[in-house]
């Protein structure tokens, strides 16, 4: 069973209460990023994106998104609009494939 107790005691012991851990390519973390950071009112850094991924998100497709108004494209950034979080997960799915 799982105890916060047994949690506490393990993170003071270890500095962490990890049971496992599973490494991610960047592929994947670059997949996480978008997928998290969209959710934010911040955005997406397109360079970080980059950064992690090894390529850019297709550009004609964040194009179409900021025409239709579901995305925002400022300084480097994308940023899901009122009316883009209401099917972000239609988006992501969009941009990831």
């Amino acid at each position: 069973p799982l105890l916060p107790e047994a949690w506490l005691q393990q993170a003071q012991t270890n500095g962490h209460a990890l049971t496992t851990s599973d490494t991610i390519s960047k592929q994947e973390q670059a997949e996480e990023y978008l997928m998290m950071s969209l959710r934010l009112s911040e955005g997406t850094n397109l360079d970080r994106f980059k950064s992690l991924s090894g390529q850019s998100l297709n550009a004609a497709k964040v194009n179409a998104l900021v025409e239709q108004n579901l995305l925002m494209h400022n300084d480097g950034t994308i940023i899901a609009t009122p009316a883009g979080r209401i099917i972000l997960n239609a988006i992501l799915n969009e941009l990831l494939t």
